[in-house]
């Protein structure tokens, strides 16, 4: 049972940030051949792939807030202006506006919108989680915050893709 628990929570861990190793078959096959408990594999597959979602989280946070990719960017930008030191044209001043609605609109920018869209994310796929890891990392999301929902989601998630050979009628006796 041990050794069950270790190997669900590596392989959680790894698909978190290696898409070519779903953990959704592993708990199917594991269930559908083994007499484990659904319900603690599922939450301890979950538990595994948060841990990796954080990391992923936390490293995507520091390289963005690097200091030499600051100056890096900072430094692509006056190279940029100092190349075209025309004023902006109609359709610049439109795009720049644009994107600023954009910005206001989008979810991840309010924190009291953020919490929902991963957990969502993360219950349900859509949009990746993978994907919203990286975009959560780029806003004032809170660590905690978005392991929190990643962690529900995943649980939740996990779970129930752990009990469907049961619900399928494989049992083990």
């Amino acid at each position: 049972m041990i050794a069950a628990l270790l190997l669900t929570l590596a392989v959680g861990f790894v698909s978190s940030f290696y898409p070519g190793l779903p953990v959704e078959p592993y708990l199917i096959a594991l269930m559908a051949t083994t007499s484990h408990n659904a319900v603690v594999m599922g939450v301890v597959a979950g538990v595994g792939q948060s841990a990796g979602k954080m990391g992923i989280f936390l490293a995507t946070r520091g390289a963005v807030r690097l200091p030499v990719l600051r100056r890096w960017i900072d430094r692509r930008k006056e190279e940029q202006a100092a190349a075209d030191p025309s004023p902006p044209r109609w359709w610049t001043r439109w795009g720049q506006r644009l994107t600023a609605y954009a910005r206001r609109l989008l979810p991840m920018e309010k924190p009291w919108m953020a919490f929902p869209m991963i957990l969502l994310s993360s219950v349900v796929g859509i949009p990746p989680l993978l994907l919203m890891t990286f975009a959560a990392a780029a806003t004032k999301m809170r660590a905690w915050v978005f392991l929190v929902a990643c962690v529900i989601g995943r649980c939740v998630r996990l779970v129930a893709v752990a009990l469907t050979p049961a619900a399928a009628g494989f049992f083990i006796t």
